[in-house]
């Protein structure tokens, strides 16, 4: 059903910055990777979308970190609150033991090539493979991890 012709233009679409959802991609996959349960009939393999996802924004999270560290905070925070969600750790934390689990299960390896294989349009050579992604998450993880420069 379209608009109609004579209605005034939409003003109040929600739009968020790639640096935005980027810090909420690494909340949600920190998480999720922790609170997983693969035997759930809710268990989403697709999950693995956002390290691919983290793994294109990587630039731009250099490039804005304090608007990703403060978002990703946030965004974590507020997931801490809901059911289901709450990991007991800090963000920092949480997702280190994140890495260690996707670098330990084999499964998320065999997950992220076949999401890859199945939704990429890019050309192999392209193609954002599960090591560089598993390395950008870790560089994400250290440059959140840094402490930022005192004001001036």
């Amino acid at each position: 059903m379209g608009r109609n012709m004579h209605s005034p233009p939409e003003t109040g679409i929600l739009c968020l910055s790639p640096v935005e959802i980027a810090a909420d991609k690494f909340s949600g996959f920190t998480w999720r990777v922790l609170k997983r349960d693969r035997d759930a009939d809710d268990d989403d393999p697709a999950m693995v979308r956002h390290l691919h996802d983290l793994c294109a924004l990587r630039r731009l999270i250099e490039q804005d970190l304090p608007l990703v560290r403060s978002t990703a905070e946030s965004s974590f925070n507020l997931d801490q609150g809901l059911a289901g969600r709450k990991v007991d750790v800090s963000l920092l934390e949480a997702a280190k033991l994140a890495l260690t689990k996707i670098n330990t299960d084999t499964r998320y390896r065999q997950e992220y090539e076949e999401f890859v294989d199945a939704f990429s349009y890019a050309d192999d050579s392209d193609a954002i493979h599960f090591d560089a992604a598993v390395d950008a998450f870790r560089f994400i993880i250290e440059l959140i991890g840094k402490k930022p420069p005192p004001p001036h």
